[in-house]
């Protein structure tokens, strides 16, 4: 069964929202004036957060699961305790929402909205190197309905994706910070550490001796880090919440699609281009860095195929290839065909999305019935 087919009404919503977005998202970039800028991202903004935040609690897989730790955060609940098996920071954040506003989609839209500013003033931030209508297209076509779904990750990733500008400005501790946030809400960012170090060893030219240092450097931290959260129990509870991850092993899992082999020949020859024009450009370490980390990525996509929750570790570094795409897009040396590719990868994923409706989002409804 098709969903577009069956549900011509939302395919005609998600395909308007589109529309809205990038032509908002296009006169952010291009119009004058500081303040009408603001204006239309923030149109971006809202526009996405009202989608994906008036949601009924049937529209996304796991919204309704979503809805009932909600409820069982109220001070005067007294049922079941469903927030106290999430992660510390996401616990308190939706237990302050909650006994504020005394209404979980309330706190689902705040949270949507959350997700979709970090997510678009990431890019917003890039916009220099960057085609910023087509980043914004990227995200709404690829990932932006894996946010009705797994809407608690997706909080991770944005503030992981809003850090890393951070970090390639040398502003290390505001990264590591976001990244600490982020794994409080969900403890699989933690994984984004390793950013830090590795941003040295691969992507600046930095001398032998400092590189055998960051790798030493990084293995005692992480034995230290080990040690400690094994004595404090942290490893116990990790394993309880997160065992299922790396469960189920089996080739017979392993289920490489089309879509997959495309897009990893789209990505893999966009890093060709961009390694061979890499000496003309003024944003050598930038272009390093977005194509490292979106083979790191694509690496643990791959590994997903056998391991399925293996891939969502690797969401953190596989977003970044809106990143290098939307890089592409910007560089006018670059062939049309590439640029027909990318925009045809989103395109392909986005009307894939609707006719199975893999992340539950079709059909669309309001938590108000509308």
């Amino acid at each position: 069964m098709s969903y577009i087919t069956e549900f011509p009404l939302t395919t005609l919503l998600y395909v308007f929202m589109l529309s809205m977005v990038l032509i908002n998202s296009y006169l952010a970039m291009h119009i004058k004036g500081r303040r009408s800028k603001r204006i239309f991202l923030l149109l971006v903004i809202v526009l996405l957060s009202a989608l994906s935040g008036l949601r009924d609690s049937t529209v996304g897989n796991d919204t309704w699961v979503y809805i009932r730790a909600i409820e069982s955060a109220k001070l005067n609940y007294s049922g079941e305790l469903f927030y106290n098996y999430y992660d510390f920071g996401f616990q308190l954040l939706i237990k302050s929402l909650v006994n504020i506003f005394n209404d979980p989609h309330i706190v689902i839209l705040i949270i949507s909205f959350l997700i979709n500013s970090l997510v678009i003033l990431a890019l917003w931030n890039f916009r220099t190197y960057i085609n910023f209508s087509i980043s914004v297209f990227l995200y709404y076509t690829i990932y932006y309905f894996e946010s009705f779904n797994i809407m608690r990750q997706w909080i991770a990733v944005a503030l992981v994706l809003y850090g890393l500008n951070y970090l390639i400005n040398n502003c290390r501790n505001k990264y590591i910070f976001t990244v600490i946030l982020a794994t409080s809400i969900h403890f699989s960012a933690i994984i984004s550490l390793t950013f830090v170090p590795l941003y040295d060893i691969v992507v600046k030219k930095t001398v032998l001796k400092k590189k055998i240092i960051y790798v030493f450097s990084t293995f005692i931290f992480s034995v230290i880090t080990y040690y400690i959260s094994l004595q404090i129990g942290l490893l116990s509870e990790f394993e309880a919440k997160y065992h299922y991850y790396f469960q189920n092993f089996t080739l017979e899992n392993i289920q490489i699609g089309f879509f997959f082999i495309i897009r990893l020949i789209v990505i893999l020859y966009s890093i060709y281009v961009l390694k061979v024009n890499i000496s003309k450009s003024n944003d050598k370490e930038l272009i390093r860095f977005f194509i490292f980390l979106t083979l790191i990525g694509t690496s643990l996509t791959m590994v997903g195929y056998a391991v399925t929750y293996v891939g969502r570790i690797g969401l953190y570094a596989m977003v970044c290839e809106v990143l290098l795409l939307s890089m592409i897009a910007k560089n006018r040396s670059h062939s049309i065909m590439l640029k027909v590719l990318i925009i045809g990868i989103g395109l392909y994923v986005f009307v894939n999305s609707l006719m199975l409706s893999g992340q539950g989002h079709v059909p669309y409804s309001t938590f108000f019935k509308w």
